[in-house]
């Protein structure tokens, strides 16, 4: 049995409950700064071990955390923690599962993560669940079978308002109220890059300001032009401090021979191009959802992709192979938001993204 642990108990909680319910994974500790104040200790201990989970600790201190005997650790921190938490458990030997964006401070973070996982043996990954959408799976293959031949320009759109998110009961502000809705860019970025097999070398970016809650220092939108290794161009629009209802993520790929994008009034629809079908007078729709075998709705678990991800990280530690989101893969998918952060504060000025293979 895979033992683990976790840290961030309002994300990470979900994962937490899924993976209880491996038959390979034992959830043993728990790690969360706000237990005994906002959070109370035994709401989540509680949940967890009605999924099955054999809590043996919680702990308020990550070092304790990791002192705790684990085979692996869950990082569902907010991103300010993600680069210093997952170095921490990788020189611990733990493998290491962590939420988007694998690093957010700074350039520096990105060499010292990839430093980290390389010395040692133990497995990192990031947990890009959107990746996992069944879309997006089955665009991959499509892409992979020439279907829309070679693709040339993609866009992504994640619209989320989150204001009830960005204060505390107390009214102090989280991180999200200074986050840099870019450097949140790897939902919409990360399956695209996947989907086409590239990296992305170069950005421009600009932003709105705040105009909805001007005391937050974070734009209400983002967005970002990404020139890729072999020429293609990527918009990302990102926004959460907005008026849109509901949520929504848009997804679109231009090729030579089609074209495939999500409906903007519902993602769980392809509209499709294909030059060859003969006499096509407008797109073919798919009912292609974010389910997986036949699931189309959006659950809690964003549709199985959550569960997928973590069965793909489980799998990769008991086969001993190579994690499917690794730490090049993490930074390639995470780096070009910050990038595009530094490009809007230099007036939008292209900023070379650096190549970590």
């Amino acid at each position: 049995m895979i033992r683990f642990g976790g840290v961030g108990l309002r994300r990470g909680l979900t994962l937490l409950e899924l993976l209880a319910r491996h038959p390979a994974v034992d959830v043993v500790a728990v790690c969360d700064s706000d237990l005994g104040g906002d959070l109370d200790v035994h709401s989540p201990v509680d949940r967890l071990r009605d999924a099955g989970a054999a809590i043996e600790a919680a702990y308020t201190d990550f070092d304790r955390l990791l002192e705790h005997e684990l085979d692996a650790v869950l990082i569902a921190s907010p991103p300010p923690m993600h680069a210093a938490m997952s170095i921490a458990a990788l020189e611990a030997g733990l493998h290491t599962l962590c939420e988007v964006p694998a690093i957010y401070n700074d350039l520096d973070e990105a060499r010292a993560l990839l430093d980290a996982a390389r010395r040692g043996s133990a497995k990192y990954m990031m947990a890009e669940n959107c990746c996992y959408w069944g879309f997006i799976q089955a665009w991959r293959r499509m892409v992979a079978d020439g279907r829309i031949g070679r693709p040339t320009y993609a866009e992504a759109e994640y619209v989320h308002d989150v204001a009830e998110l960005m204060t505390r009961p107390d009214g102090t502000l989280t991180w999200r109220a200074s986050l840099y809705p870019l450097q949140y860019c790897t939902h919409g970025l990360g399956p695209l890059l996947d989907i086409m097999n590239d990296r992305v070398v170069s950005v421009t970016a600009m932003d709105t300001g705040p105009h909805r809650q001007p005391k937050w220092s974070t734009p209400d939108q983002a967005v970002g032009l990404f020139r890729t290794e072999v020429g293609r161009v990527i918009k990302i629009l990102c926004s959460f401090s907005n008026a849109r209802r509901p949520a929504h993520h848009y997804f679109s790929i231009y090729g030579t021979r089609g074209t495939l994008e999500t409906s903007r009034q519902d993602c769980r629809k392809t509209l499709a191009n294909f030059d060859d079908i003969p006499h096509l007078q407008g797109p073919v729709e798919m009912p292609l959802g974010y389910g997986l075998d036949g699931d189309t709705q959006l659950g809690a678990d964003h549709g199985g992709a959550d569960q997928a991800m973590l069965n793909d990280f489980v799998d990769c530690i008991i086969e001993d192979r190579p994690s499917p989101t690794d730490v090049v893969r993490s930074l390639e998918f995470s780096v070009p938001g910050l990038c595009a952060c530094l490009s809007a504060e230099s007036g939008s000025r292209p900023v070379d993204v650096p190549d970590y293979r």
